[in-house]
């Protein structure tokens, strides 16, 4: 039986590890004798921009047309999270740089669908005064000023979805008291009789 190859993986775990580790140690060194702190080494370069543009490759983000402003994001986030990563608490270096590419590729996919939203909203407030008449029965204008209508309606309805989400989450205190509606009725019955 022939015995497949395995797969090398594009990033050294290990490699990666005793990098940043080596980083951490070199910007404390410098920022202890108040100078800038050095420049990342090559290695940790080119991993960060591996991470970032096999990221990018993934069916989630592949179809998208602003892709290298993504990619570019997140090598900015990595970057700076690159001075952050912390061995004490692990030692996966790559899981860590691997999860601040993804929120920096969902941070821009956000922003990406608030322009979109403004750059439509505007389109229907501009035209919404106008007839049809003074633009003909054009049918393509009239897909693309419903089109427009949709993603404003969805991307508004969303918003309103987060906010009453957010403001019936429980938090702080109240996630570990029960409300005794009995015994909060009597309460106010003797705040009552009191007054």
């Amino acid at each position: 039986m022939v015995k497949k190859p395995t797969k090398a993986n594009y990033i050294c775990k290990r490699t990666l590890y005793s990098a940043l580790v080596e980083r951490r140690a070199e910007v404390a060194a410098a920022l202890e004798a108040g100078d800038p702190p050095p420049r990342a080494s090559d290695y940790i370069g080119r991993a960060i921009m591996l991470i970032a543009e096999r990221m990018a490759r993934r069916p989630n983000f592949s179809g998208y047309s602003y892709k290298q402003d993504m990619v570019g994001d997140a090598i900015i986030d990595m970057l700076g999270a690159a001075d952050k990563f912390d061995p004490t608490k692990s030692n996966n270096p790559f899981g860590y740089l691997s999860r601040c590419s993804w929120n920096a590729f969902i941070r821009r996919i956000h922003k990406e669908k608030r322009e979109s939203y403004i750059k439509h909203n505007n389109f229907i407030n501009q035209l919404s005064g106008e007839t049809s008449e003074d633009y003909g029965t054009h049918e393509a204008m009239s897909r693309h000023m419903e089109y427009s209508r949709n993603l404003v309606e969805s991307y508004e309805r969303k918003i309103e979805d987060n906010r009453a989400k957010r403001a019936a989450a429980v938090s702080g205190i109240e996630k570990f008291i029960e409300v005794d509606t009995v015994s909060e009725t009597v309460y106010n019955k003797d705040l009552e009789r009191d007054e």
